[in-house]
């Protein structure tokens, strides 16, 4: 059963302006003014103990999950009434104004929770405070084995009605796990947990890239000898080598209407960048330049490509029409800039830049204007992918002494480690994925 807020109020206000935010519903300019330039206010959570206490093990195991995921989105201020500190506002219709946080700002997350069986039944409600308006009600099922994916489902669920973002949660991240003689890719959730090689061919497998919907990752393999391009289908591993030219294919990036691949392709000691149709038809060179052309990235509406050549004497960013037309330089500060993604907002382009002898990643508006640098700190910070809704960064760094995966709000806050066990480099956020019942 789902109920939705019918009249005005100040949480309201909050929740109409992040329905603006959401990629389907806006402007690209409008998300850099509002969000990047005047900022968020974030929505008050409230997160309830689940009810009955039963099973009081599984059940905190379920909320931690929804909770992380909920202040991992970056549109909400948790206030977890759980917590001792937080006991005296339990008794919410009996407070005005608890603790420091506006009431009149915030919204309320009850769940009921029972295991029956190896069965797990929650009912999620939230309601708009302090007037406790329902905006949704809804029951989740799922089975003890996939108790992460209910708390994605309901955290992502939570998401999408108070800000008409569909959530990161049920996302993933593929890497490059490097061991001593082969390098393989992996597959995690979006926070780190459940790990799982998707290769294990015994060569060296780089550069994985999502397909838009989610159920193929292209990557680069030596498993012949010449560095190829392959594409796996996820549901049951298999593997296709889609060049057809014994040349070298590196650095693969799926076109927004997962038509097309873009990639460079070095022919007698040149790169340039190319296109071809996923079943390795109608190969396009759009790049013919004595200098290197390499790490293509899509638009999201896939009529622009920023990529990095060394064309002006020193790697820099630049930009062209799809078709390889309109070529034009994005960056003019730093000597080395590479690597670019182009955000899912289609508002800023991701890249590295080398300084004092390091990697750091910068963002730069579309037009080459702001340009702000995301991290700085020891250590190199390199292969910059963004999460779908285009509020969050995934990247390699070794600045804690081995190379892993982290996670940092497009902003350099809220910095997140993935993995510790090191050697996993180039990480590539998956698009929205559906979620599994």
């Amino acid at each position: 059963m789902v109920n939705n807020l019918e009249k005005k109020s100040p949480v309201l206000f909050i929740i109409g302006l992040l329905c603006l935010l959401s990629p389907e519903s806006r402007a690209q300019d409008e998300v850099h003014m509002k969000v990047r330039s005047e900022g968020l206010r974030r929505i008050v959570l409230a997160v309830s103990p689940f009810q009955p206490s039963r099973q009081t093990d599984l059940g905190d195991q379920l909320r931690r999950i929804i909770i992380n995921d909920l202040e991992l989105s970056g549109f909400f201020q948790i206030v977890d009434l759980s917590d001792s500190e937080n006991k005296d506002l339990l008794n919410l219709r009996s407070i005005s104004r608890p603790g420091n946080w506006d009431l009149n700002a915030a919204v309320l997350l009850e769940n009921n929770f029972e295991l029956r069986g190896g069965t797990i039944s929650l009912n999620s409600r939230l309601q708009e405070l302090p007037t406790y308006q329902q905006i949704f009600e809804k029951d989740f099922n799922s089975s003890l084995r996939t108790i992460r994916q209910l708390g994605h489902r309901v955290a992502d669920e939570v998401t999408y009605y108070l800000t008409g973002d569909p959530g990161i949660a049920n996302t993933k991240i593929a890497f490059v796990t490097v061991g001593k003689t082969a390098k393989e890719i992996a597959v995690a959730d979006y926070d780190g947990y459940g790990v799982q090689p998707i290769t294990s061919n015994g060569s060296l497998n780089l550069s994985p890239c999502w397909a838009p919907d989610g159920k193929f990752i292209a990557f680069t393999s030596y498993l012949r000898g010449n560095p190829d391009l392959y594409v796996l289908r996820l549901s049951d591993g298999r593997t296709v080598n889609a060049s057809k030219q014994n040349v070298l294919h590196s650095a693969p990036a799926w076109s927004p209407d997962g038509k097309k691949i873009a990639m460079t392709l070095s022919k007698n000691g040149n790169s340039d960048i190319y296109t071809m149709e996923v079943k390795g038809e109608r190969i396009r060179r759009l790049t013919n330049n004595p200098s290197i052309d390499s790490s293509p990235s899509w638009s999201p509406n896939g009529r622009g490509i920023v990529f990095t050549s060394g064309r002006s004497g020193t790697p820099q960013i630049y930009i062209m029409d799809s078709d390889g037309g309109s070529v034009r330089r994005l960056t003019f500060e730093g000597s080395y800039n590479a690597s670019p993604v182009w955000s899912p907002r289609g508002d800023l382009i991701a890249f590295v830049s080398r300084e004092s002898g390091r990697f750091q990643i910068y963002t730069i508006d579309v037009n080459g204007e702001n340009l702000y640098p995301v991290t700085d700190s020891p250590g190199n910070h390199e292969n910059p992918s963004w999460s779908p809704n285009g509020m969050w960064l995934t990247f390699a760094s070794n600045g804690e002494g081995k190379w892993d995966i982290y996670v940092v709000h497009w902003d350099g806050t809220e910095l997140r480690r993935l993995t510790h066990n090191g050697g996993n480099v180039s990480p590539s956020w998956s698009p929205q994925l559906k979620h599994k019942e």
